[in-house]
């Protein structure tokens, strides 16, 4: 029988036992596919009408980062392009977990096509120009990602033309309080991939 979500079921999923079927609002956890500093991603399905979702579930404890977890449902909610993961819903669990359910992507990030070899020029065009797209998308509902890298830049199917945006874990508002490094002298990004202006304490689209 579903019931609400539980810490020893998340763990559980971290170090790869098999938890129990959970249910978090109106989705039901299928299994764990990806874990974080911030919480665990799982492949959940709605009771309701067998849609399927991917569903990143804060992790109990993690109160520093829940205030930038629920900037990102903010965020991704503002946005709606076929380059950018859709926002499907979010919501509370009754352990007070903050969770967040997008659209399913099948497919593997482009960190890990790289790994198997380089592009072909007309396929690095093609995708260098939709990931563009997408992150126009964003910059115009004033989100700046800050963390552009192949990780998160997801080819549904494999393919350069499917390719998403993803993760606005550490994205902000343009111009809004946070729109600066929070915190002095630390570096928000990952180093190979920021953009200059980033390094000195500047989110820019």
């Amino acid at each position: 029988m579903a019931r609400a979500v539980k810490m020893g079921a998340l763990l559980g999923a971290v170090v790869g036992a098999a938890p129990p079927p959970v249910r978090v609002g109106a989705w039901v956890l299928e299994r764990p596919v990806g874990a974080g500093g911030m919480g665990v991603v799982y492949r959940a399905r709605r009771e309701a009408d067998g849609a399927v979702a991917a569903l990143k579930l804060l992790s109990p404890g993690v109160s520093s980062g829940r205030a930038r977890f629920l900037r990102e449902v903010a965020l991704l909610q503002r946005v709606d392009h076929p380059r950018v993961v859709r926002y499907v819903d979010h919501g509370v669990t009754d352990d007070d977990q903050a969770w967040l359910a997008m659209e399913w992507l099948d497919g593997l990030d482009l960190a890990a096509r790289l790994r198997k070899g380089p592009l072909e020029p007309t396929e690095a065009l093609t995708l260098v120009m939709e990931a563009a797209a997408g992150v126009g998308a964003l910059h115009r509902a004033g989100v700046i990602h800050r963390d552009l890298k192949p990780a998160n830049l997801f080819l549904v199917g494999g393919a350069a033309d499917g390719v998403r945006v993803v993760d606005l874990g550490i994205a902000v508002d343009e111009g809004g309080p946070d729109s600066r490094l929070t915190t002095t002298g630390a570096v928000i990004g990952s180093a190979h991939y920021m953009a200059p202006e980033q390094i000195y304490g500047r989110a820019t689209p």
